[in-house]
């Protein structure tokens, strides 16, 4: 066992965002010991870039208990929108999701009515974590499946979870149809009027009509991030 990821993980918190692309709308980040050891592109992840890479830095060394985040989510705003893991990813012990921790925050968001965008790299060859995920989207936490591939993001779907996908850059300009895929690039990345906060498409349940929310690499390590990618077929 890692004993870093048996640890308490640190989070942080802020009722108005000042990152350009959510727009204004409150945001939690999570230590980095939150990723999954298998995630596909930590080495190129965005979260260790720039300033946003120095407080994620500063994160792992300190910050806000569980328990106090959902404190903070607790007393917000009715009707409020929230970013869950802007860096970061859910509590896990080995690779498996605690389901206790999103069973809580699936509740708060419940009960507050509020808005939330939440990805996740874990496994959902992990059965504990899909049975997690799905009774947290039941309660209309919409967790995105975050997919390097559209076979991964089929399989989220069959399974009743949200997907979203990263793609190569210029690989896609709005809108493709793949098989019974429909993959939307995400507004944001061509339109600055678009911000997240008044978008939340990544909220919604888009299981039904099989939506795929599409990001495109970008920041500095765009071009060894496409290499990787497998693109879409």
């Amino acid at each position: 066992m890692d004993f870093l990821k048996s640890l308490e993980l640190f989070y942080s918190f802020t009722s108005h965002s000042l990152n350009r692309k959510l727009g204004d709308m409150a945001a939690v980040s999570t230590s980095s010991p939150s990723c999954p050891d298998d995630c596909a592109l930590f080495n190129e992840c965005y979260g260790k870039m720039s300033f946003t890479g120095i407080h994620w830095r500063k994160l792992d060394l300190s910050g806000l208990t569980y328990a106090q985040v959902m404190n903070y989510v607790d007393a917000m705003r009715k009707r409020s929108k929230l970013r869950f893991n802007v860096v970061g990813d859910l509590a896990h012990l080995d690779g498996t999701i605690d389901a206790v921790k999103l069973l809580k925050l699936a509740n708060t968001v419940k009960n507050r009515m509020i808005e939330t965008i939440l990805y996740t790299h874990h496994s959902i060859d992990n059965s504990l974590n899909v049975s997690a995920l799905k009774l947290a989207f039941s309660k209309g936490l919409h967790i995105n499946i975050s997919c390097e591939d559209t076979n991964k993001a089929q399989k989220a779907l069959d399974y009743g979870l949200n997907a979203v996908i990263v793609l190569p850059t210029g690989s896609i300009h709005k809108v493709i149809k793949q098989d019974d895929l429909t993959i939307v690039r995400c507004p944001a990345e061509y339109k600055d009027s678009i911000k997240c906060a008044n978008c939340m498409l990544c909220a919604k349940d888009r299981v039904q009509k099989r939506v795929v929310v599409a990001f495109t690499a970008h920041g500095a390590k765009r071009n060894a991030l496409s290499k990787k990618l497998g693109g879409l077929a």
